[in-house]
């Protein structure tokens, strides 16, 4: 039984209580295996940077700054630039929509299926090489498609599924295996599944990564795909 306590608190993330039916919740976890996929084949293929986590893209850019490692700043920081214009857009056009699956998520993520299979054309014929022109215009596509599907998450409003993430998921499962309340209640296994899924696409990605960049990001255009269309015709269950 969910504890009184919880009520209204963070924890308080139960989807259904907030209008967001458990298909949604199996969208937005389909997203997060893509995203594994696609930053496991940036940081091999591309330039050694993120397109989706940004956690990792800052401590590049902040080790990067002064000169640790080797390591460079420039990657990273347009990366991370690319990332935020994506974003931003996906937040100006979801503008003003409650907090669930809407028509608007649908186009996002639609946008998003768009981006993936054209880079996905794009490197079939043109295969990018690491840190090359090539590379650069790859990452600058990926990180805005990220940037926009974790921006149409956050608005879908399910408690630490951004998509694009899991530290704050991570931080969250953690805590509730200590509360001593309702597993089932604080969301602990989908919160499980979301790591494990991001876990799976990174090992997925890291297969393909050597001589099928294009099929990887093919892979993720599908489950992006997938996830729209199944999104989109589950509104009515919300």
């Amino acid at each position: 039984m969910r504890s009184s306590s919880l009520d209204g608190t963070w924890f308080d993330d139960d989807p259904q209580r907030h209008g967001v039916s458990h298909i949604h919740v199996g969208c937005l976890l389909a997203l997060t295996f893509g995203t594994g996929i696609i930053d496991a084949l940036s940081w091999i293929s591309l330039n050694g940077v993120f397109t989706s986590n940004m956690s990792g893209n800052v401590l590049l850019l902040s080790m990067g700054a002064v000169g640790a490692g080797g390591t460079d700043w420039g990657p990273a920081l347009f990366s991370l630039g690319w990332f935020l214009l994506g974003a931003a857009v996906a937040g100006r056009i979801g503008r003003g929509e409650p907090p669930k699956w809407t028509s608007r998520t649908t186009a996002i993520v639609a946008g998003v299926t768009v981006l993936l299979a054209l880079v996905a054309a794009a490197t079939a014929v043109w295969p990018p090489h690491r840190l090359d022109a090539s590379a650069f215009t790859v990452t600058a596509v990926l990180s805005f498609a990220m940037g926009a599907q974790g921006a149409a998450a956050v608005q879908v409003a399910v408690s630490q599924i951004v998509t694009v993430a899991v530290s704050s998921t991570t931080v969250g499962l953690g805590m509730t295996l200590f509360l001593g309340v309702g597993l089932r209640d604080l969301g602990v296994l989908r919160r499980l599944l979301a790591i494990v899924l991001m876990g799976l696409g990174a090992a997925v990605g890291g297969v393909l990564a050597s001589d099928a960049f294009a099929w990887g990001i093919l892979v993720a255009a599908v489950v992006a795909a997938s996830a729209a269309a199944v999104g989109h015709l589950s509104r009515d269950r919300q």
